[in-house]
């Protein structure tokens, strides 16, 4: 079968629908978080299934044309500079010591953080607003203009990522602290995206995000 090269249909509501849905899944999470006792199962639970349904929209839609946006080969992005990638993972290994994940935390702990902050999320969050939302927005009118090398579609992509962060507001951080979180955000988004537009390879990213997060796990 022939992979769809282009994007069947509108690429501003194709990327509108990834965009609602990430915002519907974490709202009603939160919500639920609220509304519910909390135990180990219902945490790991109410982490793991808002980012399984949308990585698992985000590949319906691929496979559909809704962006068809490429993912890249995961050798390549090792292949290139492989010094780089090692140290790069020595200081996200050292940092992430010096903020305490190395201390005295359970196995389970070990696991789930590591899990959720450095493969799940990284991955989900790759895939939906690099690779599904800032194609889309690319195959539009935002695709034709540029600034400094960065395609207008790539920058939008950047501000929808770093305005999801606000969710962080509805699971208990404190206002003062939102505006750098965002604008950290932003500033991933910036780079994530313009790798991407530049590579077409994901992976590139997804490393570099997972090991961000992991860099600043806090016990």
């Amino acid at each position: 079968m022939r992979v769809p090269q282009k994007a069947i249909g509108s690429p501003w509501i194709d990327s509108a629908v990834i965009y609602g849905w990430f915002l519907a899944a974490f709202l009603l999470s939160s919500w639920i978080s609220r509304h519910v006792t909390h135990s180990i199962s219902t945490n790991i639970a109410l982490d793991l299934i808002p980012y399984l349904t949308i990585f698992t929209l985000v590949m319906w839609r691929r496979s559909r044309g809704h962006p068809f946006f490429r993912v890249g080969s995961l050798g390549t992005a090792f292949g290139r500079a492989p010094i780089l990638w090692i140290l790069a993972a020595g200081i996200a290994t050292y940092t992430a010591h010096r903020s305490g994940i190395f201390g005295p935390h359970s196995m389970g702990w070990r696991v789930y953080t590591f899990f959720s902050d450095s493969v799940e999320t990284p991955l989900t969050e790759e895939f939906a607003f690099r690779g599904a939302i800032l194609t889309a927005l690319n195959m539009t009118r935002l695709g034709t203009r540029s600034l400094l090398g960065l395609q207008h579609g790539t920058l939008v992509s950047a501000i929808a990522f770093a305005s999801v962060h606000l969710l962080a507001l509805f699971n208990g951080m404190p206002l003062r602290e939102a505006p750098a979180f965002v604008a950290s955000a932003f500033g991933a988004g910036i780079v994530f995206g313009y790798l991407y537009q530049r590579t077409q390879n994901l992976w590139y990213g997804i490393f570099i995000h997972a090991l961000g997060n992991f860099s600043q796990i806090l016990p």
